[in-house]
């Protein structure tokens, strides 16, 4: 009986959403990590937003969060490059900038960095849930 009413530890294991963290400020992508970590999700960070088109394209992820002022490639940029080749994957907003409400548009939501964790978890549980 024992046997039968035995659960395997294979059967509770749950695939935890998986969330790419772009900014180019490390202490952004640490306190990223931290957060999003206790909260459950599997992170990848990349502080370098070329690179990161390259581990989005080649990464299976359920969400995107970046910053929009980067040097190089803006977040904008990346988000409109990411919706072109995988437009299903929600991208986030996590920045100190301003986005006109055109450039809105291209982001499934806009957090400010000061809003705080709990927002920020609302609106990755928002863009996860579709």
């Amino acid at each position: 009986m024992a046997a039968q009413n035995a659960i395997l530890a294979s059967d509770l294991l749950v695939e935890q959403p998986r969330i790419l963290c772009v900014d180019d400020s490390e202490d952004i992508l640490q306190l990223l990590t931290d957060v999003l970590e206790c909260a459950g999700y599997d992170v990848v960070t990349s502080s370098d937003p070329n690179e990161a088109l390259g581990v989005c394209l080649s990464g299976d992820f359920d969400l995107i969060v970046v910053d929009n002022d980067m040097p190089g490639l803006s977040g904008l940029e990346l988000a409109r490059m990411v919706k072109r080749e995988m437009p299903y994957v929600p991208v986030l907003m996590f920045s100190g900038g301003v986005l006109t409400e055109a450039d809105k548009l291209d982001v499934a939501a806009v957090v400010p960095k000061g809003a705080g964790a709990d927002r920020l978890l609302s609106a990755i549980g928002e863009g996860l849930s579709g």
